[in-house]
């Protein structure tokens, strides 16, 4: 995963931000309230959150019971938060912005939206690339 933005998405998650100690933690499983966390601060909402990363609601709720997310899920989960740490800084930090244009579908990404860039770490480096360009006024 990419250097990008580590103290935001520590932050947001309230995890280790890089290394050992966050393999370790999204092995062991985000504690629920991660969803919580990057909810208050992207604007979207922990139910769509766990769409986003493909959580169906029962499942959800199971996780909310038990109190922690699986490794798949915590990665998944990291993954959007890094996307969404370097929107949220490509608008300086405006949550309501960084969420419509996360949600919008982009030319670039061929009508995907940057949201779901996180079926692979690839797609994932791709965005944040993408976005670094736009924040040094690099247009692709």
């Amino acid at each position: 995963m990419s250097s990008r933005s580590p103290t935001t998405v520590g932050a947001l998650l309230g995890v280790p931000t890089y290394g050992r100690e966050l393999a370790e933690r999204v092995r062991a499983g985000f504690p629920f309230n991660t969803i919580q966390q990057l909810a208050g601060l992207s604007g979207f909402s922990p139910a769509e959150l766990a769409g986003i990363i493909k959580i169906p609601q029962r499942t959800l709720q199971r996780r909310r019971e038990s109190g922690v997310f699986s490794a798949t899920e915590s990665d998944r989960l990291y993954r959007l938060s890094t996307i969404v740490a370097a929107a949220l800084d490509l608008f300086q930090g405006n949550a309501e912005h960084a969420r419509k244009w996360l949600c919008k579908p982009l030319r670039y990404l061929h009508d995907r939206r940057p949201i779901d860039m996180i079926e692979t770490g690839v797609e994932t480096e791709l965005m944040l690339t993408y976005i670094l360009q736009l924040e040094h006024g690099i247009t692709p």
